[in-house]
């Protein structure tokens, strides 16, 4: 159980900084547009 928790929150550790990255790619892309 402990290890199958773990490895959940390695997934969802990376997931979120795939989605913060792909965020702060559109802001950036914004910003330079503007």
């Amino acid at each position: 159980e402990a290890t199958f928790t773990a490895i959940r929150w390695s997934a969802l550790s990376q997931e979120r900084l795939l989605v913060v990255g792909i965020l702060g790619h559109q802001i950036f892309s914004t910003f330079i547009l503007v």
